[in-house]
């Protein structure tokens, strides 16, 4: 690392969240260790965001501001990488934010550890948006990974997102990069290829990354607005996984695990398995093709035959029998395509309604309807036993909770771009004219 260089990069990529923008920075400028660079890549805003960065990076030297035409999130982060000057890389996503922690502990970590890989827990935000599965997969224990096993990636909780520090050397070393053609889950994918890669991952327990869950034009809300999609889009991206550990010559090795994780992960946990015909005949058909490219040896009378699949738990094993009882009901031999086709080929293609689930962006409507059953309740809760009257209660408190913690969301991204106006104005003595509309920004609770 050259001699003045920050001690950690944090790369921003940017696109359309000038109402949360503010509120991301300011988690990142507020950082005990202060030997930081913040690389912030803007991939084509149209929004005014590209206002935002210049006013931080006005008031803050930290701030590097890096503008290129709309790529996608994978296109901007790699832009990040090969810009940054930090011994330890990290990433943050312009809508999210981290605890003013974080870059201390993390960077002394992989100093103390020279780890190539620090790996750390996140929250959801607000609170009221997590479940169960979401808190237990974001709360790793300590624990250090000496060369790569598999229970990295399937026994501890090193999955979903990006939430990782890289060492540059390991970055340079390895050429890692992520996957610019991806439009889904390439955060997911790129620990992947990146964990198979390191020679030592260390797990810290710390909580440091707050997700925001979820904006309504985010990538992840509006992709669960088609699930026959989603489940090929996690196809393709289990495929390139497969490609690359077939190139580093370990698929095999673990053939087991990859197996049940593909048939899994490509139906959306199993929910695929539920999809009406055409979709569910059209999703076994593609996990078909892919078993054959990669898990070859298929012989449909005996599918055992596929490497590592005698092993299966029960619900991939009934996946797997499904995809061959599906193809040998049908007898197409047919490729099917290998890109995500858009919604309206999907339809074009099968002549069938698509099916969708509750997208996020009815929350809404729910609580609005949920709160309407509620207060019709509590006009005869006297009358109610106890019991009856406790779970109303407590009913009642989760939706209270809930609109309060969203209701705050709303307040803090309000009040990051408010103070940092005013620091703005501050730094250029400037009492008019604000570089970007407040009144346009600031929500009303």
């Amino acid at each position: 690392m050259k001699i003045g260089s920050p001690k950690v990069s944090v790369i921003i990529p940017v696109h359309n969240t000038d109402k949360y923008l503010a509120q991301c920075l300011a988690s990142v400028r507020n950082q005990t260790l202060r030997d930081i660079e913040i690389l912030c890549v803007d991939d084509g805003s149209t929004d005014q965001s590209l206002s935002i960065l210049e006013m931080c990076a006005s008031v803050d030297e930290r701030i590097r501001i890096i503008t290129k035409d709309n790529g996608g999130v994978s296109s901007a982060r790699n832009v990040g990488i090969r810009a940054a000057r930090g011994m330890c890389v990290m990433f943050l996503d312009s809508d999210d934010f981290i605890d003013k922690r974080a870059c201390e502990k993390i960077y002394m970590t992989m100093k103390a550890s020279q780890a190539d890989i620090i790996t750390f827990g996140g929250n959801c935000y607000p609170p009221s948006s997590a479940t169960a599965w979401l808190i237990d997969s974001m709360s790793p224990r300590n624990i250090v990974y000496d060369g790569f096993d598999i229970d990295i990636i399937f026994k501890e909780k090193s999955r979903p997102y990006i939430r990782c520090a890289l060492h540059s050397d390991f970055l340079k070393r390895t050429g890692l990069l992520f996957d610019e053609e991806l439009m889904l889950c390439e955060d997911h994918i790129f620990l992947f290829f990146a964990y198979v890669r390191s020679r030592k991952t260390v797990f810290i327990s710390d909580k440091f990354y707050y997700y925001r869950f979820v904006r309504a034009d985010s990538i992840m809300a509006t992709k669960d607005q088609d699930l026959l999609e989603k489940a090929f889009g996690h196809a393709l991206c289990a495929e390139r996984v497969f490609e690359d550990w077939q190139e580093n010559g370990i698929l095999l090795t673990y053939a087991n695990e990859m197996l049940e994780w593909y048939l899994s992960f490509s139906t959306l946990g199993y929910e695929g398995l539920r999809f009406r015909e055409p979709d569910k005949s059209v999703l076994m058909l593609r996990l078909k093709k892919g078993l054959d490219r990669h898990f070859r040896g298929l012989n449909p009378a005996k599918p055992t035959s596929y490497a590592g699949s005698t092993g299966m738990r029960h619900e991939a094993r009934e996946t797997f029998e499904q995809v061959l009882s599906t193809c040998i009901k049908t007898g197409i031999k047919e490729e099917m395509p290998d890109f995500v086709p858009s919604n309206s080929r999907i339809l074009e293609l099968l002549g069938t309604e698509r099916h969708v689930s509750l997208a996020t962006g009815q929350y809404e409507t729910v609580f609005k309807e949920r709160s309407g059953y509620i207060k019709r309740v509590l006009k005869r809760i006297l009358p109610l036993p106890a019991r009856s009257t406790r779970i109303m209660m407590d009913d009642l408190r989760v939706q209270i909770t809930s609109s309060i913690e969203r209701a705050q969301t709303i307040h803090d991204s309000s009040e990051a771009i408010y103070l940092l106006t005013l620091e703005y104005i501050r730094k250029k003595d400037a009492d008019s004219l604000y570089p970007v509309a407040i009144e346009d920004l600031r929500q009303p609770l």
